[in-house]
C-alpha cells in the first residue's frame, strides 16, 4: 500500500508528531493547533548530545513562555506537550498527561519528575512557575538521552500547555568541547 502524499490543503492532525498540513510546522509549532499562541524568550539552553545513537546526552533549557497572558495555565488540569526540533526534523516530541504534574503551594510552581526519563523521551524534569503579572517560566532537564542528531546550530523550542503554545527558534553556539549553548 503506498501512502498518499501531504498537501497543503491537509488539515493538522495536532498531538502527533507529524506535519500532517505540509506547511514545515509540527503539531503545536502550527497556529492550528493552538487557540494562543506566545512568543517564548530562551534564557539558557545548554545541549551536550554525546556519540550519535547512544543514550549520553544531557539537555537543559530554562525560558519565559509568555510575559503575560499565561495567568490561569494549570498543568495539572491541561496536558503539556513539549517540542524539540532542528533542521534535520522533529527531534524530540513528548505529551505529559496533566495527571503527572503537581502543585505543592499556592504561589509556588507546578513540578513534573520521571527519575528514569521513561514518559518524557529522556526528560527527567520540568517545572513551569507562573507569576502574579501571568508571566510563565518554563525550565526541563534531562540526561541519557540519545541527541546526537543535534550537531547542528539551530533549535526551535514549542511547550504547549492546555491550548497554549509558546516557541522560539533559537541559534545555538558551539562550544568547541561537544556542547552547544545559548
Amino acid at each position: 500500500m503506498e501512502a498518499s502524499p501531504v498537501t497543503a490543503t491537509s488539515r493538522e492532525d495536532c498531538g502527533n508528531c507529524v506535519d500532517d498540513d505540509g506547511d514545515g510546522r509540527t503539531d503545536y509549532e502550527d497556529p492550528a493547533c493552538c487557540a494562543q499562541t506566545a512568543a517564548m524568550q530562551v534564557k539558557k539552553a545548554l545541549i551536550v548530545p554525546g556519540p550519535a545513537g547512544a543514550m549520553k546526552g544531557n539537555l537543559s533549557l530554562i525560558a519565559i513562555l509568555a510575559q503575560a497572558g499565561f495567568a490561569d495555565v494549570d498543568p495539572t488540569r491541561d496536558d503539556v506537550t513539549v517540542q524539540f526540533r532542528n533542521q534535520n526534523g522533529e527531534l524530540l516530541c513528548a505529551n505529559i498527561a496533566h495527571q503527572r504534574w503537581k502543585h505543592g503551594s499556592r504561589r509556588g510552581p507546578f513540578q513534573f519528575g520521571d527519575p528514569t526519563g521513561t514518559v518524557a523521551q529522556g526528560l527527567r524534569k520540568m517545572q513551569i512557575k507562573v507569576s502574579k503579572s501571568g508571566s510563565a517560566r518554563f525550565l526541563t532537564a534531562g540526561k541519557k538521552m540519545d541527541l546526537g542528531r543535534y550537531a547542528r546550530p539551530e533549535l526551535t523550542a514549542t511547550v504547549r500547555v492546555g491550548d497554549r503554545c509558546s516557541t522560539a527558534t533559537i541559534a545555538l553556539r558551539n562550544r568547541g568541547n561537544k556542547k552547544f549553548v545559548f
